[in-house]
Parts: C-alpha cells; structure tokens; sequence
C-alpha cells in the first residue's frame, strides 16, 4: 500500500460557531467505478441530546461470497453538547453470521456491556477498563472528530486523538490536519477540510488481528469535511497500490424523507 501526496496546507480560513449535526444521507462504497455497498445516516443533534441510525448493506457482486448488513443506533443526553449518558447498539451480520454489541457510557466511563456471541477469553483478550473509559462508539465517534476538527481549526493545532471503542476492540485514532481545499465529491469540485486518520490498535485484539496490522501498514484514511458550520463528512477515502476505496455521500434527504433502508434491529 502507498500514500498519496499530501496537497499543500492551505491558509485556514475563518469558521463561525460550529452547528448542531441535523443531517440524513446515503453514501455509496466504491472501488473506482464499482459500488460495493451503500450507508444510510440519520443524525438528530442538539446541545442536550443526540439520536444518531445508521444502516449498512452491501450491494452487488460483493453479496455473492461476503453478504453484509448491519443496523445500528447511539443516542446521547447531556447538556452543553456533553452528553454525560450514550446508550449505543449494534446489530450486524456477515458471510451468515449475526453479532450484537451494546454499551451504555455513563460521566465517559463505561457502566454496562454486552456482545453476542461472548468473545472466546483465550482468544481475544478483554480491553480493560481504564482505557476504555473515554472512549466512543463507532457512531459517536462522527460527532467526536467533527468536533475535534473544529477545536483543532480554532486553536489552530494540527492534530488531535479520539479512542473508538466497539464493544470487542479498542483503537487510537489519530486525526491529522491537513487543511482546506477544493476537492471533487461525485465529479463536483467542493470546498472541503481535509483530515488525514491514523489508527493505533490499543487492547482487545486476537494475535492473528495484531498480525495481519504488522505486515499490512494502514495508509492514512482521508476524510473530507464540508469546509463550513455543518462540517459534514463528505467523502471517507483509504488508497491502496492501485486506485482506492471510498463512501461517497451520494444524496443528502429531504425534510421528511428516510434515508434507511429499513434493516432494523
């Protein structure tokens, strides 16, 4: 795997406050022109509470030999857009098999879990409590980094770090900044903020897991952000040794209109 070089760091321009997230879209996974999958994203954000739904499926040849789909949701109370109780569940299923994951936060440390089917102690080790405690979940990991990518703009830093915790493993995610440009969404040239994401594979990982990320070495993922208030993800892009992978936001919803695809729980 390769990285793609870097565009110039361009002069940070001035951001007002940044808005609540109130977003619904779909978003196509793709490998140059084949789409493999596609996301609905349904976000509902306030300073006291958030309602996040997503639902995943893959399309196409992929279902042939690798049928996935997944239904998960997170919802947030607090106040001051800390939200002190997340409540997070995931229902996914691949190649056939269904897992499940829960987690309650409560003051950032995780109160309550569970995942089906248990994870097998010999194999996968528990991730211990001090290091999970402050982490998000894969959904609320979107309003972490928009609102990392902010502060960082604002105090004008070129990093910052957010832990992800899925109930089984837990990752050290950082985001480096790498600024603002005009990038092509869907064929369209769009302002965007560019941010760069690095990952740390932390506790809760099988050896053969910790071996596969030895001899792979990530290249970064680039996310592109709407270069405004709503700091919308736009485009999530990892290149590989030929061409790259990537979701697309494809369709952003109308007031009323679903952007899920009904997968439930």
């Amino acid at each position: 795997m390769c990285l793609f070089p870097l565009p110039a760091l361009a002069a940070q321009q001035p951001m007002g406050k940044l808005a609540p997230l109130n977003f619904r879209g779909i978003y196509d996974f793709g490998y140059g022109a084949l789409t493999f999958g596609k996301a609905g994203v349904e976000i509902s954000q306030t300073p006291e509470s958030y309602d996040m739904t997503s639902d995943i499926t893959s399309t196409g040849i992929v279902n042939a030999f690798m049928k996935h789909v997944s239904h998960t949701t997170a919802t947030g109370k607090g106040s001051d857009f800390h939200y002190a109780t997340v409540n997070y569940e995931a229902h996914y299923e691949t190649k056939g098999k269904k897992k499940y994951a829960h987690m309650i936060y409560k003051d950032g440390s995780v109160a309550e879990e569970k995942v089906l089917p248990p994870d097998d102690r010999e194999k996968r080790p528990a991730v211990s409590k001090a290091v999970k405690d402050g982490s998000y979940d894969p959904l609320s990991l979107v309003l972490a980094m928009r609102q990392g990518l902010y502060d960082a703009m604002q105090q004008g830093k070129k990093s910052y770090v957010v832990s992800m915790y899925d109930g089984r493993r837990l990752y050290q995610l950082t985001f480096a900044v790498v600024g603002e440009k005009t990038y092509p969404i869907n064929g369209t040239p769009a302002a965007v903020v560019q941010v760069d994401v690095s990952r740390r594979l932390l506790e809760g990982f099988t050896q053969s897991e910790l071996a596969d990320a030895n001899v792979k070495k990530d290249p970064p993922l680039h996310i592109y952000f709407s270069h405004d208030e709503r700091l919308v993800p736009l485009m999530f892009e990892a290149p590989l040794l030929i061409g790259s992978v990537h979701a697309t936001l494809a369709h952003e919803c109308a007031k009323g209109e679903s952007c899920l695809f009904g997968l439930g729980g």
